[in-house]
C-alpha cells in the first residue's frame, strides 16, 4: 500500500543516523502499543450471546519525543552530524580534518494494523474472549550527505563517490544491510481473556479483566538500523481494573488501570555500550531481555444522544528501563538507555450504537460503529503516533 523513496545520496545519511538511533527508535514505537485498558476492555455479553469486533487502525509519526520530554522531528539529534573520526576511526590516519560529509534526515513513519476480537458470554457476569490482529509499519526515509572531502588514499571497493564510501565501510566493515526506507510485517501477539464483572448496580459496574499476550510477533531484525516495529513479542500477563458510571441519562464516565507482568526472553541483537554509535557483526548474540512491567490509567467521558454517543479519552502509561545481558559479558548498557518511557494521549470518539434500532426493526444490523482519533500529547522516549481508529461490533 506505501511506497518509500530516498535521495541519490541518501545511503550515506541514513546508515549513520539509523546506528545512532536503532536500538532508540525501536522500543520508542513500541512503548505505545501496551493494549487497550484491560487488553480486551469493559464490553459484557449476556450469557449465550457472542460478538465479533473488527478494528483497523492507520498509525503515522513524523516526530518523537527525547530523554528530556522535548518533542522533535523523527531522527533530527542526527542531522547535521559530520562524518569525521568520531565515526570512522580510519579516518584519523588522514588527519585530524578529514570528513566524508555532513548529514541531513527527514523520516515519517507510517503503520497499518488490523484486529479481530471475539467475544462470549460465558455467565452473566463473565465475558471470555480472543484477539487476533496483523500489523505492518514503514520507514520512509529521505536522506542525503552534504559531501565532504574523501581523503586522498582513501580506498573503499566499489566507491567513487562520498556516499558510496561510507555505504561500503558500513556493509563491508560493519555489516548492516543496505540503508534504505525499510519495512516491517508481522502477525501481532494474540491475547486471551476473560472479563468478571464483579460489582454492579444500577448505574455502575466494576469488571477485572485479567488477559494473557502470547509474543509470535516478528521481531527486529539488528541488521537492519531503519527498521521500525509495532508489537510487544514476548508472552505477558495483564491485569485490567475497569470501572463504569452512568452520571446522568447521557453522561458515563469509565476509569481504569492496568498492570503487565512481562516475562523474560531472548533477542538476538548487538551488544551495544552506550557511547557507541556503529557495532561490527561480530556482537551479534542471543542476550536475554527483561522487559519492564508498565501501567497505565486511563479516564474517559461520554455523552449519548439517541443512536450516537461522543467520548473523549486520556490514557497515561509508564515504564522503567529494560534489561538486557550478554552470556559472553559484552556491554549492553546502550541497549538498555533510553528504554524507560512515558507517554500521556488523547483520544476522541464518535459512535454509532445501531443495536435499539435493530431491536425495533428500524434497520437490520446489530451492532457498533465507532470512529477514533488518537494524538501524543506528551512523552519520553517514545515516537509522537497519531492514530485512526475505526471499530465495527456485531452482536449475535
Amino acid at each position: 500500500m506505501f511506497r518509500f523513496w530516498f535521495a541519490p545520496r541518501s545511503f550515506c545519511r541514513g546508515v549513520v543516523l539509523a546506528s545512532c538511533l536503532g536500538f532508540f527508535v525501536i522500543p520508542a514505537v513500541q512503548a505505545q502499543e501496551l493494549a487497550a485498558p484491560g487488553a480486551l476492555g469493559a464490553d459484557m455479553l449476556p450469557k449465550g450471546r457472542s460478538a465479533v469486533r473488527l478494528e483497523t487502525r492507520r498509525i503515522w509519526a513524523k516526530d518523537e519525543f527525547d530523554s528530556h520530554g522535548d518533542r522533535q522531528a523523527l531522527l533530527s539529534e542526527y542531522n547535521g552530524l559530520k562524518l569525521n573520526a568520531s565515526i570512522f576511526p580510519a579516518l584519523g590516519f588522514f588527519g585530524p580534518g578529514a570528513s566524508l560529509g555532513t548529514t541531513d534526515l527527514s523520516a515519517r513513519m507510517t503503520g497499518t494494523q488490523a484486529r479481530l476480537t471475539v467475544g462470549y458470554g460465558l455467565t452473566e457476569d463473565i465475558t471470555v474472549g480472543f484477539q487476533i490482529g496483523h500489523g505492518e509499519t514503514h520507514n520512509r526515509v529521505r536522506a542525503s550527505v552534504r559531501p565532504g572531502t574523501v581523503p586522498p588514499g582513501m580506498v573503499v571497493p566499489g566507491a567513487t563517490t562520498a556516499t558510496q564510501a561510507v555505504q561500503g565501510l558500513l556493509t563491508n566493515v560493519y555489516g548492516y544491510k543496505p540503508i534504505r526506507s525499510s519495512d516491517w510485517e508481522s502477525d501481532l501477539d494474540p491475547l486471551i481473556g476473560l472479563r468478571w464483572r464483579f460489582d454492579k448496580g444500577e448505574n455502575h459496574a466494576t469488571v477485572f479483566a485479567p488477559t494473557v499476550r502470547i509474543g509470535v510477533a516478528r521481531q527486529a531484525d539488528p541488521n537492519d538500523l531503519m527498521q521500525m516495529v509495532m508489537a510487544d513479542g514476548t508472552d505477558d500477563l495483564l491485569l485490567g481494573l475497569l470501572h463504569t458510571r452512568k452520571l446522568t441519562p447521557q453522561w458515563d464516565l469509565l476509569l481504569s488501570a492496568q498492570y503487565t507482568l512481562q516475562t523474560s526472553d531472548h533477542v538476538r541483537a548487538r551488544a551495544r555500550s552506550a557511547n557507541e554509535l556503529l557495532v561490527p557483526a561480530s556482537r551479534l548474540e542471543r542476550l536475554t531481555r527483561n522487559r519492564t512491567n508498565p501501567f497505565e490509567v486511563t479516564t474517559e467521558t461520554g455523552y449519548t444522544l439517541g443512536s450516537w454517543r461522543v467520548s473523549g479519552r486520556l490514557e497515561y502509561a509508564h515504564g522503567g528501563k529494560d534489561h538486557y545481558s550478554s552470556p559472553s559479558g559484552q556491554d549492553v548498557s546502550g541497549l538498555e538507555a533510553g528504554s524507560d518511557f512515558h507517554f500521556l494521549l488523547g483520544y476522541v470518539g464518535l459512535t454509532w450504537n445501531g443495536i435499539p434500532g435493530y431491536l425495533r426493526k428500524e434497520h437490520s444490523f446489530p451492532g457498533f460503529v465507532s470512529l477514533v482519533g488518537a494524538t501524543t500529547l506528551k512523552a519520553k522516549n517514545t515516537a509522537a503516533p497519531n492514530t485512526l481508529y475505526l471499530t465495527v461490533t456485531t452482536v449475535f
